[in-house]
């Protein structure tokens, strides 16, 4: 549904994609089966409310609109398009000339479907990380956050943390709590921990990449109910990662998962060296995968 004419398109090119991959003759990965449930995006947005829930974290409230025509779409809401990627198919709050069931109708002439969710300030103020695992290890970390004087997005390698007790400073009611000289909230301030003993940065970077490797376990095991074979997550996936706060509940959530060719977006700012480490490992998973020698995930 990526700039397809129609949806008798969708159907030929579905066909010939069995047919290539028919009784194992071609092996491809990601599996297509799997990218194309994924990029309905509702799955996985019941599957990290879920997550949520199980682990006592937050996440935003979100909820498909089945009947477009009929839709109630709710003020302070984000909307969201299956089949889309690069924020590309996003509405925000304040574009009400878009937020109306007729547009949405013609932003989707195949059937693709739409998602409204709780607009979460701090991703547009402070930002998000990318985090980029390969077989349940966190190898990369991106923070990237949007440059106040275009609509162009800046990536940078983060390798200190903040905790999310400091964290608590991103919103405007918790200023008093903020790190010393940190009381100006910048997106460049907010990706790299300037503060603090090395000990406090190490739990930071644990407690982040804790939660990511925990969501990363539970939404593999998910996957392995409802999909044929290895999740291709297993594999190799990126998180996209926020804050976010709720009352006086402060938590990381997990705003998109990517698996498909966008995935290695924001690899650029890797710094040199760490590509090729990538590649090797990737490799060596992939590889275990398609030769079958052992399942590549432990969970």
């Amino acid at each position: 549904m990526y700039k397809w004419k129609d949806a008798e398109e969708i159907e030929r090119y579905s066909k010939k994609i069995q047919a290539l991959s028919f009784g194992g003759r071609l092996l491809m990965w990601p599996p297509p089966k799997q990218l194309e449930r994924a990029g309905r995006k509702d799955p996985d947005s019941i599957s990290l409310q879920w997550i949520a829930d199980q682990s006592n974290s937050l996440h935003p409230t979100t909820e498909l609109l089945v009947d477009i025509p009929n839709a109630i779409i709710r003020q302070g809401t984000v909307l969201k398009r299956s089949h889309s990627d690069c924020s590309h198919h996003v509405i925000l709050p304040q574009e009400r000339r878009k937020r109306t069931t007729d547009n949405l109708k013609g932003l989707s002439p195949v059937g693709e479907c739409w998602l409204q969710q709780e607009y979460i300030a701090t991703l547009k103020d402070v930002g998000e990380w990318r985090t980029f695992l390969v077989n349940g290890t966190v190898v990369h970390t991106v923070h990237t956050y949007r440059l106040s004087s275009a609509e162009a997005w800046q990536g940078r390698h983060v390798t200190s943390f903040w905790s999310l007790d400091e964290l608590r400073w991103v919103n405007s009611r918790e200023r008093l709590s903020a790190p010393p000289g940190t009381e100006s909230i910048t997106p460049y301030a907010f990706s790299e921990a300037d503060r603090g003993n090395h000990a406090a940065r190490l739990k930071a970077k644990e407690e982040f990449e804790s939660f990511a490797v925990t969501t990363w376990k539970s939404l593999v095991n998910v996957e392995k109910g409802v999909v044929v074979g290895t999740p291709c997550t297993a594999i190799f996936c990126r998180l996209d990662i926020g804050v976010m706060m709720r009352d006086a509940k402060i938590s990381y959530f997990v705003n998109e998962i990517e698996r498909s060719l966008t995935t290695s977006l924001w690899m650029s700012a890797m710094p040199t060296g760490l590509h090729g480490v990538l590649a090797d490992t990737f490799g060596e998973v992939l590889h275990q995968w398609i030769s079958g020698a052992r399942e590549p995930c432990h969970v």
